[in-house]
């Protein structure tokens, strides 16, 4: 709960490249406007590691979809030529009203 009795922002970040691992997850992990709900990436290796390092609970997820439940607002740390197909799929999954940034 922030300030003023408004509830923190659900975030979830999808991609978990060297961009996620240097910027974004350690931005969202310190600002207490964020409640980090959902990590997604392809690389399951990739997701134990953050997990691991950064002391993360049951948060991540092999399929961004999964998180979709999860979250107010997600950032889109994909390759460029993933940015169209996955922010469609998540405008069809419902995230209407929402926050999204792509990286």
């Amino acid at each position: 709960m922030l300030p003023g009795g408004s509830a923190a922002v659900r975030l979830g970040i999808i991609g978990c490249g060297a961009i996620t691992g240097t910027a974004h997850l350690p931005a969202a992990l310190s600002s207490a406007a964020v409640e980090l709900t959902a990590l997604s990436d392809t690389n399951p290796a990739r997701l134990r590691y953050l997990q691991r390092q950064h002391g993360l609970g049951p948060i991540v997820c092999g399929d961004y979809r999964e998180a979709m439940r999860r979250v107010d607002a997600v950032i889109l740390a994909l390759p460029n030529h993933l940015h169209t197909p996955v922010g469609v799929l998540l405008a069809e999954l419902t995230l209407y009203g929402r926050f999204w940034e792509i990286v």
